[in-house]
């Protein structure tokens, strides 16, 4: 009686939690439905088909649209594909339709906006224009089966949100890298022409997807912010990206060039594709922006020039002191703009104070000033009030933050009390100097010293021609170093070459320690690092732009008994990277302790016969 009670009981809770389960899954799959449209390519070639995606994300309870009649291009439908993915813990169903698109003939064409009704809602897709030319419009792309053009398919473009801007005003910008259809890898930091303006750096970036014209591209942001330092009309950019294309030739002929091999097979292609990279140098058009003059109506005679939304604060203390005790006198300047470019406010009552030399920093978006302020007498009850002007960009006008005045204590101080410095930390050093004794006393020698000869001249003893010929040794040697470092300052081109090496060893350090966990990937992928880096600075050349094909290039032009090895050896490492890193490869233990020690060897090589 009580094993039935209790398995009814277990039942019911199984069932409980089952229903729970199922109404969980329910909710976390309950979204927002959206439906949209994509294609391949919106510039096609009479007569070569091109893809139409329809996706509807949200629900994937639904069947193949039927399309109307689009002008200009013969529709086939071709097949549907499901997906359920989880992003950021919300689960996310969708389903894919796919279309052939063939174009009939020349001209510029639409794919209207389609409508979808799903549980008695209408959704509709965005428009997309498409260009369609004959055979000799266009350029080959064999791996899309169709023409299109690069430029299409990856571009830079510089954008700001203002066009009319005031001097020292803070423009945001934003250097975008459009990505669709192609593999990319190595993307350098965007490098900015900005004559005339300041530029801030940041090296984050943001990554997303968007579809624009029915095509759906990768788009890398990185976001700073411009500050115009001349008048008149002023042209920022154009900015420019290095990055490597990734061009996979699965097509490729056997090596002994007499046709197609056992492994030439398609079967086979998918494992040993042949992966080149090619370097790209990316420009984007250039914006002109209109630089305003600052108005002269309402400007304060204290304003330094500083520009945008700030907020200023004061801080005085101790209040209570005696005459000749420090006074710590901190400004904070925090908000949107050059702070760079921003000035402090003068001390208002310099006359009864002593100063001290301020020390400046910034940190978090705020500039700090901190100085040391002594005063003169116990006649001193106030620290004046502190003013600082701006220029409001956001309203267009000037405005003043007041900040005191600060009342304070000052007492006579005792006869014979020293200065007393509390809680100033790196300022105490400035106010009250280290004593130094005896500068002021001359002491009774209690010894008369080491008696000399009249006309015992120094220039006549050997100890006089031994310090000379150490100092000069030590001039000579300071005089080295003074040039070898000067030229690592001065010549990129010798600074990149001596670090090499040195870089270099740290590579191998940690590719080493890879091969022993025997971590595969991450052996290849810092192997190749390696190389490319060292490369990169042996010659001169960005680190995105070092192929194999640039390298073989180079050492072409070098002399060396053993060079052609070197460059075979350095072919295969390369090969042996990309196979790793792109493709699939069975490669031992024994592969990458060789594949190291080529790597020394060529490293090594390179280092005593090339310069």
């Amino acid at each position: 009686m009580n094993i039935s009670f209790i398995s009814t009981k277990l039942s019911r809770i199984s069932v409980s939690l089952l229903v729970g389960l199922v109404l969980f899954l329910q909710s976390a799959i309950a979204q927002d439905i959206s439906f949209d449209a994509e294609v391949s390519t919106n510039r096609a070639v009479v007569g070569n088909p091109i893809q139409l995606t329809l996706i509807i994300r949200g629900t994937q309870k639904i069947s193949p649209k039927q399309l109307p009649p689009i002008d200009g291009f013969d529709i086939q439908y071709q097949n549907s594909s499901q997906r359920f993915t989880t992003i950021n813990g919300q689960f996310e169903g969708s389903v894919s339709f796919q279309y052939s698109l063939v174009p009939l003939k020349v001209g510029n064409y639409g794919i209207p906006a389609l409508k979808l009704a799903i549980d008695g809602k209408d959704y509709t897709t965005q428009p997309i224009s498409i260009e369609v030319v004959d055979s000799a419009g266009g350029v080959s792309s064999p791996s899309q089966g169709t023409q299109t053009s690069l430029d299409d398919r990856i571009f830079v473009r510089l954008e700001t949100s203002k066009q009319e801007v005031y001097l020292n005003d803070r423009v945001p910008i934003k250097m975008l890298l459009y990505i669709a259809n192609v593999d990319v890898d190595d993307i350098q930091y965007p490098q900015l022409e900005h004559a005339g303006f300041t530029v801030e750096k940041d090296d984050q970036y943001k990554k997303y997807q968007q579809i624009i014209q029915g095509v759906r591209y990768t788009i890398f942001e990185f976001n700073t912010f411009a500050y115009p330092t001349r008048l008149g009309a002023l042209t920022l950019g154009p900015v420019q990206i290095e990055c490597n294309l990734i061009v996979r030739n699965q097509n490729r002929r056997s090596s002994s060039g007499r046709g197609r091999g056992v492994f030439d097979d398609d079967f086979f292609s998918g494992f040993f594709d042949r992966v080149e990279k090619r370097p790209v140098t990316l420009k984007s058009d250039p914006i002109t922006l209109n630089v305003l003059p600052l108005p002269e109506d309402g400007r304060p005679q204290d304003f330094s020039g500083a520009v945008g939304n700030f907020n200023f604060d004061v801080s005085v203390g101790p209040r209570e002191l005696k005459v000749g005790d420090p006074i710590t006198l901190r400004m904070k300047i925090r908000g949107n703009g050059n702070l760079k470019a921003v000035e402090f406010p003068s001390f208002a009552n310099q006359d009864e104070f002593k100063l001290y030399d301020p020390i400046i920093k910034e940190e978090n978006n705020t500039k700090i000033l901190e100085q040391v302020i002594v005063p003169k007498s116990d006649q001193i009850e106030t620290v004046l009030a502190i003013q600082f002007s701006y220029f409001d960009i956001n309203y267009g006008k000037y405005r003043t933050i007041t900040r005191g005045p600060f009342p304070i204590k000052v007492e006579k101080s005792d006869q014979g009390e020293g200065v007393k410095v509390i809680g100033l930390g790196e300022l105490a050093t400035s106010i009250v100097p280290p004593e130094k004794l005896g500068q002021d006393i001359v002491f009774i020698k209690d010894s008369a010293g080491t008696f000399r000869a009249k006309g015992a001249w120094l220039y006549r003893r050997v100890g006089f021609y031994i310090f000379l010929f150490v100092m000069g040794i030590f001039w000579g040697v300071a005089y080295i170093f003074y040039k070898q470092t000067h030229r690592l300052k001065t010549d990129t081109v010798y600074a990149r070459r001596m670090q090499a090496p040195r870089h270099a060893r740290k590579g191998l350090m940690h590719a080493k320690k890879l091969l022993e966990e025997g971590k595969r990937e991450d052996y290849y992928t810092t192997i190749f690092k390696t190389l490319q880096n060292y490369l990169g600075n042996k010659f001169h050349l960005s680190s995105g732009a070092v192929t194999f094909e640039t390298i073989e290039e180079i050492l072409l032009n070098k002399q060396g008994a053993d060079m052609a090895s070197v460059r075979n050896r350095l072919k295969i490492i390369f090969d042996e990277c990309d196979m790793i890193r792109y493709a699939s490869g069975q490669i031992t233990a024994k592969d990458m302790q060789e594949n190291y020690q080529k790597v020394e060897q060529i490293i090594d090589y390179l280092e005593r016969h090339v310069k």
